[in-house]
This record gives structure tokens, sequence and C-alpha cells, in this order.
């Protein structure tokens, strides 16, 4: 990986991600000493850097290594204009442990970095609470997950009424662990109301394929009724979470 990185000034932003090349990344920057001072030197040799390889600075946050995370804060710190580089390095962070996740949460609310667009754009790509989400929306996001995994308020967003709040609690159990999340699902789903079995089942589909099929069917045949999850799969986007709390419909 030296060979690879020497003379290079920075990266072309690359078209997708790939999990590979991210933990392969991660384990070079662990075991070799040279991959992270070479790094080092691309990072803090090129002034102005406005351009990085995605896929490394999701394996240097994915890594154990200190250094490396503090290379990437110091990126963040001074990305100055360069709302692509923000971006990268916002949305990369979902790939890091929880401490380190944390640890750039925390800087990005103690500094307001979600005035950025780039930075709401990246919120709503982890959360997967993608485009419906407007500027306040956003911010409430962001000050929500601060307050689950910073503060002390996880479980008052789970015992919410808010649609979104239980959204964002949900989203903060899995962000240490998605089986905590879902475990949390089963053990609920029976006891609420509709429309928060419906944020429930909303969020298992936003994750897509990491949700084990064992929960997937537990969860529908404890009380996902057809109404329920028609609601759900018919409804434009993550409208659901945001017409309960602002319209106070009847969604179910």
């Amino acid at each position: 990986m030296v060979e690879y990185l020497s003379g290079k000034q920075y990266f072309e932003k690359e078209s997708h991600d790939d999990f590979v090349k991210v933990a392969y990344y991660g384990a070079a920057i662990e075991e070799n000493g040279r991959v992270l001072d070479t790094l080092s030197k691309m990072i803090y040799d090129n002034e102005g850097l406005i351009r990085f390889s995605d896929n490394i600075i999701q394996g240097m946050l994915l890594s154990d290594s200190e250094k490396a995370h503090d290379m990437v804060m110091d990126i963040l710190k001074t990305s100055g204009r360069s709302e692509g580089l923000r971006q990268s390095i916002v949305e990369a962070i979902d790939f890091a442990k929880i401490s380190v996740y944390i640890r750039f949460l925390s800087y990005i609310h103690e500094e307001n970095l979600i005035r950025f667009s780039s930075v709401k754009r990246a919120f709503m790509c982890y959360t997967g609470i993608e485009e419906m989400a407007d500027n306040k929306k956003a911010k409430i996001i962001e000050q929500g997950i601060y307050n689950c995994l910073v503060g002390d308020d996880l479980n008052s967003y789970l015992q919410s009424d808010s649609a979104l709040d239980l959204y964002i609690g949900l989203y903060a159990i899995a962000t240490e662990s998605l089986e905590n999340a879902l475990e949390y699902i089963e053990k609920a789903v029976n006891d609420v109301a509709n429309y928060q079995k419906a944020v429930m089942m909303l969020f298992i589909l936003k994750c897509n394929l990491k949700v084990p099929y064992r929960y997937i069917s537990k969860i529908l045949d404890k009380s996902i009724d057809d109404k329920i999850l028609g609601i759900i799969l018919t409804r434009l986007g993550d409208q659901i979470l945001f017409d309960h709390d602002e319209q106070k419909v009847n969604l179910l």
C-alpha cells in the first residue's frame, strides 16, 4: 500500500464505496506504520486539501489507530469551503466504532456544522431519513442523535409520542448494535400504538439487507398487520415520520 500511496498528493473522489477496500485500508493502517506516515505527509504537506479518497477516510476511521482518527478530524476542521470533502468525512463516521462516532458527533454539534448542506445530506444518508427532511428537521435529527448518544436522553426518545423521536432513538441504539435495536423492537412492538409499530417497521425496512430474516419474520408475525405494512410501503418516503408530529393526524 505504501507503494500505491507514494508520490500522490491527493485522491480523486471515488464514484462508489467499496467495503473490501475500506477494510483493507483499515487493516493496513493498523499493521504498517509506514502507511500512516505516508498518509500524514499527504494530509499535512498538502495545504488546502480539497480531495481525498472516501474509502481511505473510511478505512482510517474503521481502524483502531487514534492517530488516524486525529488526522481525519484535522481534515474536517480545515475543510473550509470544501463541501465535498466535509460530506465525505461526516458520512464516513458511520463506519467507525461508537467511541469514534461520538467524538466526531460532538465536534459537529459543538461547531454547528449541521448548518452546512453537506453535513445535512450526510445525516440524511446514514439515518436513512432522506430528502423529505428540510433544514429545520435536519437540525432536530442531529440534536436528537446527540441527545441520545452524548446526553442521557435515549429512553425519553424511545418512549416519546413523536414518531421522529422514536425513529431517532432506534437509530441511536443501532449505532452501537443493530441487533440491540431489533431486540428492542421485538420486545416493544406489541405494546405500542399502531403508528409506532409503523415507525418500527419503517426502521427495519431502512436497514435493507442488514436485518436477519428471523427478526423480520418474528415482528411481522407478532403484530404488523396488512394495514400497517401497506401504509409503510405506500406512503411517500419518510412522510410517516413527519405527518404524525406536524399535522397530528391519525395515521392508523
